[in-house]
């Protein structure tokens, strides 16, 4: 019976610290900006389109993207 009443209170004290919130150390903002340029030229002889996939930056609670700009002499540009 002591080993059960043992038993119990270890795991509420656990249960009750597994609840406190962490503090969160990434309090300072960063703000950062990122220029890429790519110049595409067609191998000799081809013909068509030309695609680019350009990575992005990963958007979540820790890191968030403000605005992506495109600027160039393409048909169309999106972000999928």
């Amino acid at each position: 019976m002591k080993h059960l009443i043992a038993t119990a209170v270890l795991s509420c004290s656990a249960m009750a610290y597994a609840n406190t919130s962490l503090p969160n150390y990434n309090t300072d903002s960063h703000l950062y900006e990122f220029t890429q340029t790519y110049d595409l030229i067609a191998p000799k002889g081809s013909q068509g389109q030309a695609n680019l996939w350009v990575p992005l930056p990963f958007n979540g609670e820790y890191q968030q993207v403000k605005s992506i700009q495109f600027e160039g002499n393409y048909l169309d540009a999106y972000v999928t």
